[in-house]
């Protein structure tokens, strides 16, 4: 199950009026060994028997056939405890000094400890033959920060100066321990406590390190609250980066113009705020593992290839080639913002342009293989992503008893590679001439110049061969109700030379709208509609609604179930995907009975009702369908109902009972 103590400490104090100094601390103990049932209940016949007739053993196959496994087996036959202590921890000091001055260091502590403990008997019908097995695992984790900020803020009339300075620290240190052992001697039964049983031990330990630094300083200049001006430089070290280049400096300017407070303005009365920004900058990453840079081994075995006897000697495979030369990835970009408020106050927002350059991404290159190195960390190529951003915030109604607000968000971003390896291919015609040269593409990696990252490329699907398609079916080596592929050349073979580019796995565009109402001063409500979407019809991925193959339907002779699927992507059901959330607050909300002498009243204080609509865009929404998930969620302080739609009607489940149905 799950179990979690926690304990929070927090102090500050005040020193002679201009230090302060404090401490904020929380421990949490808690055991997360829940073992959640396997997914394989989906599949399964309500016609089923979940137990052998003895009524106490999970029966395997609960449809006497092999097509889904007892959701139950894990439960009955695993054990599991996983204890997670952690410490957070802050210890800071402030100081106000003369000048304008600040300075303020925080040191913030973060520890770690696990002990888990994992065992699967040997009665468990999918592992009888490996005689029980467990594994026990002790990990440590001490990271700690330190900053050290001081600031600096001054007016000199319609000057105004503001400067922080940043100096940062920051270690990382992790211990693990992991023991495995199986083919237990007599038995397993005292499960992860003895261990020591298993005749198959496996040790391992896994310890890392790394460290960062900082430097970073920035200043901001306004004058009478019109013209304004910021630098920031940053300066930034990595223990995982190259020997040569662990450290990287990343620059900013931005400029803003609140041109509403012109003079020339002041005819324009709907009017009341408007600024323009213009930025740029360089932003890095480092998201890559503490040796990345580093030749890593990994030890092996050594077998007497006359006897297959494993001899007690290691050998050394090398699966990552050293880069000396690893550096930062950074990120290069342009924006230009404005910033609004007209008709009183009433509507608002933000419009922001921007163009992102990313060079010298960081990437698990593949090798091949004899050269020695499976794979190595490098930084390749350049990456564009431009876009816009759109957010509208509006007041529609604003009365004692009535107020309408409603938030708009819509942001569109289109992504394309510029370079990879600089590796230079020739470009041939008809007759094999050489014709001119282009940079190759890393066609294993599935990375295309001029294409965007995240952009499908496969064989697409055009069908499902037909009964009077037999014939041509068998060319390919297919039949009647097998998946019709798309053959570019028409060769009857499939290669690389039919794949063809299909869309994106990530939506180019996103919106987003939220309503909120306030009623009768205590009655908040709001609902919020969200959706993305790709501008390439045969996109898939997370916009789409994946409904799998399509099955042969035996009528008269072989026919094919075609739905309502999309004629270019059969496998595919293309549209955009829409979700309607309501949400209802009740603030504060009591009512009375107006006779003294009456008893009866009821309250309900800090609850809420959660209305939740979850549809496809699919050409028509019927309420009363089944397959469309619809529930409400009433609570009040612990008291907490759900109606669910059924086909008969709503009907109202207890949360407490709905967890004893989940379990």
């Amino acid at each position: 199950g799950y179990s979690a103590i926690r304990a929070r400490v927090n102090v500050e104090n005040k020193v002679a009026g201009f230090l302060t100094y404090g401490l904020n601390t929380q421990f949490t103990v808690r055991n997360e060994g829940y073992i959640g049932r396997d997914n394989s209940y989906t599949s399964l016949s309500p016609f089923g028997s979940v137990y052998e007739e003895d009524g106490v053993t999970p029966k395997y196959y609960p449809n006497d056939n092999n097509n889904a496994t007892n959701p139950l087996i894990s439960q009955t036959y695993t054990d599991k405890r996983n204890d997670i202590y952690n410490l957070n921890a802050s210890v800071f000091m402030k100081a106000d000094l003369p000048l304008g001055f600040s300075l303020q260091t925080t040191y913030s502590p973060r520890f770690e400890w696990t002990n888990y403990a994992y065992h699967r008997s040997a009665d468990h019908p999918a592992y009888k033959d490996e005689g029980g097995y467990v594994q026990r695992q002790n990990t440590t984790l001490f990271y700690w920060q330190w900053d050290n900020m001081l600031k600096w803020k001054k007016d000199f009339g319609k000057h105004a100066f503001d400067f922080t300075g940043l100096l940062n620290w920051e270690k990382r240190r992790y211990w693990s321990n992991t023991s495995e052992n199986s083919a237990f001697q007599p038995s397993d039964n005292l499960g992860s406590s003895g261990i020591g049983f298993g005749t198959s031990p496996v040790v391992e330990a896994n310890d890392t390190y790394r460290t960062g630094a900082a430097l970073m300083g920035r200043l901001h200049y306004s004058y009478d609250n019109r013209y304004m001006i910021t630098g920031t430089v940053r300066r930034d070290g990595y223990s995982a980066f190259g020997q040569a280049n662990p450290y990287a400096v990343f620059p900013s300017v931005a400029l803003g113009w609140v041109f509403s407070e012109e003079s020339f303005m002041d005819k324009i009365e709907w009017l009341e705020y408007a600024k323009l920004r213009v930025s740029w900058g360089k932003n890095g990453n480092r998201s890559i593992g503490e040796y990345a840079a580093l030749m890593q081994l990994s030890p092996r075995k050594y077998y007497d290839p006359n006897t297959g006897e494993l001899i007690p000697i290691n050998t050394f495979y090398c699966y990552n080639m050293a880069n000396a030369g690893l550096k930062w990835e950074n990120t290069e970009s342009w924006n230009l913002g404005l910033d609004f408020t007209v008709l009183g106050g009433r509507l608002g927002g933000s419009i922001d342009l921007y163009n992102k350059k990313t060079n010298d991404l960081l990437n698990n290159r593949q090798l091949p293989s004899l050269i020695g190195y499976s794979s190595v960390t490098s930084n390749i190529g350049e990456i564009n992503n431009k876009g816009i951003e759109l957010s509208l915030h509006s007041t529609n109604i604003n009365k004692p008893n009535l107020t309408w607000r409603t938030t708009l968000n819509l942001s569109y971003n289109k992504n394309t590679i510029k370079h990879l390896y600089g590796i230079m291919e020739d470009i041939k015609d008809d007759e094999g001439n050489v014709i001119g040269q282009k940079e190759a593409d890393d066609i294993t990696n599935g990375y295309f110049i001029g294409h965007a990252l995240d952009e499908i490329w496969g064989y697409k699907f055009i069908g499902v061969w037909q009964e009077n398609e037999a014939e041509e079916a068998a060319k390919y080596k297919q039949q009647p109700g097998d998946p019709k592929l798309l053959d570019v050349d028409n060769n009857y073979k499939f290669n690389n030379d039919d794949k063809v580019f299909q869309g994106n796995t990530t939506p180019k565009v996103r919106w987003n709208m939220r309503n909120e109402f306030t009623l009768f001063k205590n009655w908040n409500v709001s609902f919020s509609m969200y959706s993305c979407g790709d501008d390439d019809e045969d996109s898939i991925g997370s916009v789409d609604e994946l409904v799998g193959m399509w099955e042969v339907v035996e009528h008269s002779g072989y026919e094919i179930e075609d739905g309502e699927r999309e004629e270019d992507n059969p496998s595919y059901y293309v549209g955009r995907r829409y979700e309607l959330k309501s949400d209802m607050t009740f603030n504060s909300y009591s009512k009375g009975s107006s006779n003294p002498s009456e008893t009866g009243k009821w309250e309900l204080k800090n609850g809420s009702v959660h209305l939740i609509f979850y549809y496809p865009n699919d050409g028509g929404y019927d309420y009363e369908d089944p397959d469309i998930m619809k529930i409400v969620e009433i609570s009040a302080d612990k008291l907490v109902w759900e109606y669910h739609w059924k086909e008969t009607g709503w009907e109202l489940y207890e949360k407490e009972t709905l967890k004893k149905i989940a379990q």
